[in-house]
């Protein structure tokens, strides 16, 4: 019997490539992981990540690119840290769904 390893060699290079641009995106110098060009901690995002869509989260967090809050989604997963969680929401998006509940109750009610 023979095997044909390439195209799943060639898959798991293309991935480990992917995964290290994500990575450069990500700053480690300082004493928490932040993202690069901002002060903004990776941890937070990717905790956000698992409650919210990337649109979401770009909408509360104007500064960032898709790219980025997949990077740290990634390195959260990679190196994973033990500690007391982050919220899976940020505020502007429980006000947000606040409002929408608020319209949805009065339009009822009216």
């Amino acid at each position: 019997m023979r095997y044909d390893f390439k195209p799943y060699v060639r898959k798991i290079k293309k991935n480990i490539g992917a995964t290290e641009k994500l990575f450069k995106l990500i700053d480690t110098t300082g004493d928490e992981p932040v993202i690069k060009g901002t002060d903004i901690n990776a941890y937070r995002i990717a905790a956000l990540h698992d409650g919210m869509t990337v649109e979401e989260i770009l909408r509360d967090y104007p500064a960032l690119s898709e790219q980025q809050v997949l990077a740290a989604k990634a390195y959260s997963e990679s190196q994973p840290k033990s500690w007391r969680p982050y919220p899976k929401n940020t505020a502007k998006k429980i006000m947000w769904e606040a409002c929408a509940d608020a319209d949805q109750f009065l339009a009822t009610h009216e």
